[in-house]
């Protein structure tokens, strides 16, 4: 039986003089060698129960006296020590029969776990005689007043000046199965040409999958890594890291700064590791590095790379035998690279732009507008900001670009004059003051100064571009259009679009992508909505014979709402041929197109009626607030040959009075609304 002792070292100190403490302490000793059981003690028991005698008796009453009973250990286990068996079963979740089998030695063993740290005396004491294996006899040689020396704690405080102490405890992890080995050790596969930014913390640059043979948990005990410098670095390694860790899994094992790695050492390092970093066996642990950036990396050594290697990795077996690997696998020999970058780079950060699902917006449509006085608060773009990456993104300046068509300048419709009212909403609040940035033109950019709005990382925030129009009796006129805009060119412009990482870098071109666009909208003091749920087509119908061609109808419903006055839509139906359609055209009305086949191989015919609308002469009222239904059916038959056709919607003709159309809605209906693509044949 092993003669150690998990609580030793027990002395104290009564209430001496300080000439008396001077001169009496050198006799004093710290014995750290009495009885105690340890697993291995345990683990040579045979089951005990009560009426059982001898040596494995024995032990349990010595291992039950420790964890809290009162035994006479004569090896002889009665019923008391049964009932001691008993608690100790129920403190550690096992069936309380007071029975010790292999249940009860395995937790035993888990229990002992706990042994003081191996080999060293506490701060204050020198070694006299070592011990073998764990522990030596130790003699006091200075103690401090009125505490314990390290590695022990205090019992009870005794006055004035000393305290009782007793040795700590350390965990020593126990291992199961005997000799093991490494059996293969792989870089992880998804770590490499990683990117540590400055300032970053804990950037995984390489790892290793170990695998731990099938003959024992292995304890990884230290790792030696050597860093060299690779493409563009010329500096030392503590210029570019502040720190360096290891990892097994989500476990830290050790951290040391960067500067422990230095020319000197030819950036080699053997780091220790916190006790418990166990593989089990048959088991895979993977083992990571982590680099963790200076917080003001030079301009000059940004993109400067370095490659990292496993020199060797110490570790025990469940014998105790310590191994040091420098060749299994990639441990040895093999290196992985990594750079050191910019704050923006390494951390992907990213400025994403894109259009919000807001058809009343970002499609072609009509905007009401004020005859004599300005129109306040028209959206022109709504679209999403969105901060990608691990950093918040502040924007300090934001710009859009401006362009109309008929009016000769975009002040002729954007009030203000020279300080146009033009407006950035970012999450409902309305930021930046906005400013023309070029001279007077169909196309201009406007800044929003002094916006200085943040984007919590990895959120996004919806924003819109709102306007104030100018009255018709003003310099707008009616049929004018607007459009509001970002794409690359305002991104490119660094002078228009600055936007800021957590380290006050600004954005480059790249970390900024995205577009939103939206499309030109019309203006009109009097306008018309239009709602529809689109084409539909009767089924084929096909020719029996010579002469009986292919056929399809396809048919379409609408309803037109009037807002801020009567509106008259034209009666008619007509085929645009070459699928350019301006104001003018005659007729107007119903304008459709062919996107698939041509007027030489299918023959349409269009039919263009109303549900309620009345027609006072020539078009159809929709009277100011009120809504009417108007239908669509146009036969299309197979002239030559076979042919695919498809139609499309391109617009209605208009007006405010009961005349032919002079005003002329696109919007986006050809690219909204396109009937199915069929096959005809003439027979």
């Amino acid at each position: 039986m092993s003669i150690l002792n998990s609580k030793v070292a027990k002395f104290a100190v009564g209430l001496l003089s300080v000439a008396v403490f001077v001169v009496g302490f050198a006799a004093v000793k710290v014995n750290k060698a009495s009885a105690a059981v340890s697993s291995a003690d345990i683990s040579a028991t045979t089951t005990v129960r009560s009426g059982d005698s001898g040596s494995s008796a024995l032990t349990w009453q010595m291992f039950l006296n420790e964890h809290g009973a009162s035994l006479v250990a004569d090896s002889k286990f009665g019923p008391l020590s049964a009932g001691a068996a008993k608690v100790w079963q129920a403190g550690r979740g096992l069936v309380a029969d007071g029975i010790l089998g292999a249940l009860s030695r395995a937790a035993a063993i888990a229990q002992l776990g706990t042994l003081p740290q191996q080999g060293s005396c506490p701060n204050g004491y020198v070694a006299i005689t070592p011990v073998a294996p764990l522990f030596a006899s130790c003699e006091l040689v200075s103690q401090q007043q009125g505490a314990c020396p390290t590695g022990y704690h205090s019992v009870t405080p005794v006055a004035p000046l000393f305290a009782s102490c007793e040795v700590d405890t350390q965990v020593v992890p126990v291992l199961t199965g005997g000799a093991g080995t490494i059996e293969d050790a792989d870089f992880v596969s998804g770590l490499t040409n990683e990117e540590v930014g400055e300032g970053s913390t804990d950037t995984k640059v390489a790892g290793l999958d170990i695998d731990a043979d099938e003959g024992s948990d292995l304890e990884l005990m230290s790792g030696r890594l050597d860093f060299t410098q690779g493409t563009g670095a010329t500096n030392d390694f503590e210029d570019y890291a502040k720190e360096v860790s290891f990892w097994l899994g989500s476990t830290e094992l050790a951290r040391v700064d960067g500067d422990q790695f230095t020319d000197d050492n030819n950036y080699d390092k053997t780091v220790t590791f916190a006790s418990g970093a166990i593989i089990k066996a048959g088991g895979t642990g993977q083992l990571v590095v982590k680099v963790s950036g200076v917080g003001n990396l030079d301009t000059a050594d940004i993109g400067d790379e370095w490659t990292v290697e496993f020199e060797n990795v110490r570790y025990r077996d469940a014998s105790g035998a310590i191994i040091i690997d420098s060749d299994t696998g990639d441990i040895g020999g093999v290196t992985r690279t990594f750079s050191f970058e910019s704050f923006a780079t390494s951390t992907d950060i990213e400025l994403k732009i894109s259009e919000a699902n807001n058809d009343a917006v970002n499609t072609a449509h009509m905007i009401n507008v004020n005859a004599t006085e300005k129109t306040s608060n028209v959206t022109l773009l709504d679209f999403w900001l969105e901060a990608q990456g691990n950093s918040n993104l502040d924007i300090k300046e934001f710009g859009a670009e401006f362009t109309v068509t008929t009016a000769a300048d975009v002040d002729d419709m954007i009030s203000g004059g020279t300080s146009p009212a033009a407006f950035l909403e970012i999450a409902g609040t309305k930021y930046g003051t906005a400013t023309y940035q070029d001279g007077a033109g169909t196309t201009r950019d406007i800044l929003w100064d002094d916006v200085n709005y943040t984007i919590p990382a990895g959120q996004k925030v919806r924003a819109k571009i709102i306007v104030d129009l100018l009255a018709v009796s003003g310099d707008l006129n009616e049929g004018d259009t607007i459009l509001a805009l970002i794409d690359e060119d305002e991104t490119d412009d660094t002078t228009l679009v600055d936007v800021r990482d957590e380290t006050n870098t600004q954005l480059v071109d790249g970390d900024i992508t995205g577009t939103a666009t939206g499309e030109a909208n019309q203006v009109y003091d009097v306008i018309f909505t239009v709602a529809t749920s689109g084409w539909t087509n009767t089924p084929v119908k096909v020719g029996g014979f010579a002469g009986e061609d292919d056929e399809v109808t396809f048919n379409l419903e609408y309803t037109v709402t009037a807002v801020d006055g009567d509106v008259y839509i034209d009666n008619t139906c007509t085929e645009d041929a070459d699928g350019v359609l301006v104001i003018g055209d005659a007729p107007d009305g119903f304008d459709f197109f062919q996107t698939t086949g041509t007027a030489a191989s299918i023959l349409l015919t269009c039919s263009h009626t109303t549900v309620g609308a009345t027609a006072p002469t020539a078009d159809w009222l929709v009277v100011n607030g009120e809504s009417e239904i108007f239908k669509i059916a146009i036969t299309a038959i197979a002239d030559v040959g076979t042919s695919f056709v498809q139609l499309g919607w391109e617009g209605i003709g208009w007006n405010e009075t009961d005349a032919a159309g002079d005003r002329l809605f696109e919007g986006s209906l050809d690219d909204t609304y396109k009937t199915n693509s069929i096959s005809l044949t003439n027979r």
